[in-house]
């Protein structure tokens, strides 16, 4: 019973760890589209009438929507494309659950912009009552403003009160001097007033703020190493989010329980949402994806039109989209780790974003809200966009290296695209460009020489990120082929996807007690022990799915089936082992469990690693729906492993070691005359010619059968077909 005690402890603790991430089942158990009804988005792609192959492009556009939308291959979203300039999007309709959290965060989120809203009417009664710092209350921003603004407004009702109290033989230079106090309170208590209505809350920033990352980073010391405090618990900095809603506590005080209600109610809807539950996420996704730009950065050497200190201020006062240049706006980085090397530059970085950018690369950067954002210029003359007719499109895109010989990607443009870049890099070599991609800053080189259809793009990229600008270069620039909208939303009815499930759970419930049954009428408690492996194979499936936010389609429910019948195949290989072992006679019961496992190990292995390779193969190549079939089988396998050479194997130390049993009966023990007709002395290997004979025919026969059928053996799946819509209509309606 060696190690007995943190074996039975690991078994516990996995169990327990996946029962927990199942709870509450109905809101952790996703179901796809085929067994909850789906959502259909039909996207228009545009393909150019000179392209020979527009399936190819048609490919190219999924696959990077695919690694868009679906990196990990786990959402139950089908892309296809449909006739020659046509894309399928399918997703499974949202649950009612996450439909009533989004109504609860929407709901909350409409209170507090009620309440942070400003009005005229409201804001000129309370102050002309002064019930105005009752109202909004007399800290943070909003409060000082309220309280200069009450003070504005009592200094000019004096003011005109002096004035109209004034006797008519008033010499004219004190008449005079009157008139000019109210005109000066008036203009005061105007601007004021128009201060106090520009810190209004929109709804742009609450959202932006409730999405920004909430992970928390640990805090470093110059050497790396994490800072913990006196208990020795990691110390941490605030996440952008926390950053963000501290802020606008310390703006609107007045509004701090209504911030704490829209955070919390945002909270339960995104726990729960895992994904696009909502059809509107998907498509504000796809608008606009893969939006490709090339911008000349703002430099802090010579910015041409701008006051870079003016538009800062405005970026930490009002937010990257509320600056009033008509030349220049801020745009976030995408990935820190492009623009540093080491965890000290990192450090530079946070510490002094100005300096750090300024230094290196003569960058205008300013951080917001635990985002950090650079300048670039938005005229004509400085950027290279799709806006009205400057259409233009990437040909081809590929690896490279650049100077300093790290990963870079080349692409070459069209005929328009490389006289546009022409245009914009000519007039600006020696200034840095930034590559933008979907509004985020990729990466900022500085133009060595006049670019024209082709051109490079360098930073520090992972091998996934080269990987997939290449296919976003590759494909086009997606507003350029995507239409902005779907053309067409068809709701997928669930009554079909409710058969499917009824039919699906029927099949696994009949398969589990069929299995059960006979384990437990033919191996006694053997069988018994296979059950319970059965059933930790089951939590640890439908766990392991919860946990990685996967989703059940029906193909994969074939796959929960499959797997109860392999893991119970590795607990029969083991169980016939020792059922021999005990027939020699030459060794105890312990003996032959340890003898029928080792025995029993290779088989079970070779066996298994097989279809976890044929798996992996599915998982990266097929469809959506036999993607889903290919990862509840993997998972069912690798829990198979498990349960069966190590759960089991706990049991029956405990059986023979802790509990000294000395027998385990089954039916083949039990009722000898049954052993002996499990091994029939016949000569298989003597008979070996005879089914060489018979599997070369029935080789031949098949080829012959598959020949004569020929693409009428495969479904739609593999041939393709004609999808049909049909609208019905109440009769007697034109």
């Amino acid at each position: 019973m060696q190690n007995i005690f943190w074996k039975i402890g690991f078994i516990i603790v996995l169990v327990g760890v996946c029962l927990w991430s199942l709870n509450p089942p109905k809101e952790k158990i996703r179901l796809g589209k085929d067994l909850r009804g789906g959502v259909s988005l039909i996207y228009a792609v545009r393909i150019d009438s000179s392209v020979e192959d527009p399936q190819a492009v048609l490919t190219q556009v999924i696959t990077v929507l695919k690694d868009r939308v679906n990196p990990t291959g786990v959402l139950d979203i089908s892309m296809q494309p449909l006739g020659r300039d046509r894309i399928e999007i399918v997703m499974p309709l949202p649950s009612k659950r996450v439909l009533a959290l989004r109504r609860d965060y929407d709901a909350a989120l409409a209170i507090l912009l009620a309440d942070a809203q400003i009005q005229v009417g409201e804001l000129d009664t309370a102050i002309r009552l002064h019930q105005a710092t009752v109202r909004y209350g007399s800290e943070g921003d909003l409060g000082q403003k309220i309280v200069e603004l009450q003070e504005f407004y009592d200094v000019y009702q004096a003011a005109r009160e002096a004035l109209a109290q004034a006797p008519d033989a008033i010499e004219a230079s004190e008449l005079a001097r009157l008139e000019d106090a109210v005109a000066k309170a008036e203009i005061d208590y105007e601007e004021g007033h128009a201060a106090v209505l520009r810190l209004s809350l929109e709804r742009s920033r609450v959202v932006r703020t409730l999405n920004l990352p909430g992970t928390r980073k640990s805090l470093r010391d110059d050497t790396g190493k994490v800072l913990t405090d006196q208990s020795g618990e990691p110390l941490t900095k605030p996440s952008q989010r926390d950053v963000a809603m501290s802020k606008l506590r310390g703006e609107f005080p007045h509004l701090s329980e209504d911030l704490e209600a829209v955070a919390a109610a945002f909270k339960e809807y995104q726990e729960q949402r895992k994904g696009f539950d909502d059809p509107q996420d998907l498509i504000r996704l796809l608008r606009g994806a893969g939006v490709l730009e090339f911008r000349i950065a703002v430099q802090t050497a010579r910015p041409e039109g701008i006051n870079p200190d003016d538009l800062r201020q405005q970026l930490i006062e009002n937010g990257p989209d509320n600056t009033d240049s008509m030349v220049a706006r801020w745009y976030p980085i995408n990935d820190l780790k492009q623009w540093y090397d080491g965890l000290d530059e990192l450090a530079a970085l946070e510490r002094d974003p100005r300096s750090f950018f300024a230094a290196g690369r003569g960058l205008v950067a300013e951080g917001y809200e635990g985002q950090y954002y650079l300048l670039l210029y938005t005229t004509e003359r400085k950027s290279m966009t799709h806006k009205g007719d400057r259409a233009w499109t990437i040909e081809s895109a590929g690896r490279d290296v650049d100077q300093l010989g790290r990963p870079a990607v080349r692409f070459r443009l069209d005929t328009a695209g490389g006289a546009l870049m022409g245009r914009l890099t000519g007039p600006h070599v020696g200034h840095p460009m930034a590559i933008v991609l979907d509004g985020q800053v990729f990466s900022a080189p500085t133009l060595q020489s006049q670019i024209q259809n082709t051109g490079i793009i360098t930073g520090n990229f992972s091998q996934a990120e080269i990987g997939y600008l290449i296919r976003v270069l590759a494909a086009g620039s997606l507003e350029a082929r995507l239409s902005k909208d779907p053309i067409a939303i068809n709701i997928l009815g669930p009554s079909l996807g409710e058969d499917n499930l009824r039919r699906g759970r029927n099949a696994c419930i009949i398969a589990i007690i069929a299995v059960a049954l006979f384990m437990a009428a033919y191996y006694f408690f053997a069988g018994m022990v296979a059950n319970l492996a059965l059933l930790i194979n089951g939590v640890i499936i439908f766990g392991v799915m919860a946990m990685i936010d996967g989703t059940f389609t029906l193909p994969g429910l074939g796959g929960i089936v499959l797997t109860i019948g392999m893991a119970v195949d590795a607990n029969v290989l083991i169980y016939e082992r020792i059922r021999e072992e005990l027939f020699t006679g030459e060794v105890d019961l312990r003996g032959a469990i340890r003898e029928g496992y080792r025995k029993a190990f290779s088989t079970i292995i070779d066996a298994n690693v097989t279809n976890l390779i044929v798996c992996q193969v599915l998982i990266q190549t097929a469809t959506t729906e036999v993607r889903g079939f290919a990862v509840t089988l993997t998972i069912g396998i690798l829990a198979t492993l498990f349960t069966s050479l190590f759960v089991t194997r706990v049991i029956y130390t405990l059986y023979t070691d802790g509990a000294k049993f000395k027998r385990l009966p089954m039916l083949a023990t039990v009722f000898p005359s049954i052993h002996r007709a499990l091994e029939p002395n016949i000569n298989w290997i003597g008979l070996r010619k005879f089914f060489w004979t018979v599997s070369l025919i029935g080789v031949i026969a098949s080829i012959a059968l598959v020949s004569t059928r020929g693409v009428e053996m495969f479904d739609t799946e593999f041939r393709g077909g004609v999808s049909v819509t049909m609208l019905t209509a109440p009769i007697g309606d034109d």
